[in-house]
C-alpha cells in the first residue's frame, strides 16, 4: 500500500504545482476535485497510508532543499483538504 500512497500523494503534489497551460487548467482542477473525492472514502489504513506517504514526500523535498512555497502548500492542503477529514 506505501507504494500507491507515494504514487497518489506524487500525483497529487505534481498537478497542484506544476505550470498549467489555460487549455489545460480546468482539467487539472477537475483531476484534483475527482481525487479528492475519492480520498475522501479512503479506510482508515489508507488513510495511515496516505499521511505516512505525505510525511516522506515532505522529508524527501526537505532533503533535496526543494522547499518550494507552491509545494509546502500543497502538502498543507493535502493534509487538511484530504488526510484530515473523516471518511464518509
Amino acid at each position: 500500500m506505501n507504494t500507491l500512497a507515494d504514487a497518489v500523494i506524487a500525483a497529487l503534489a505534481y498537478i497542484s504545482t506544476a505550470q498549467a497551460h489555460d487549455d489545460r487548467l480546468d482539467d487539472d482542477v477537475q483531476a484534483l476535485e475527482s481525487l479528492t473525492a475519492t480520498l475522501h472514502h479512503c479506510s482508515a489504513a489508507e488513510r495511515d497510508a496516505l499521511r505516512a506517504a505525505l510525511q516522506r514526500a515532505r522529508t524527501g523535498a526537505e532533503s533535496s532543499a526543494n522547499t518550494h512555497p507552491d509545494l509546502l502548500d500543497t502538502f498543507r492542503a493535502i493534509e487538511t483538504d484530504i488526510l484530515d477529514v473523516e471518511a464518509t
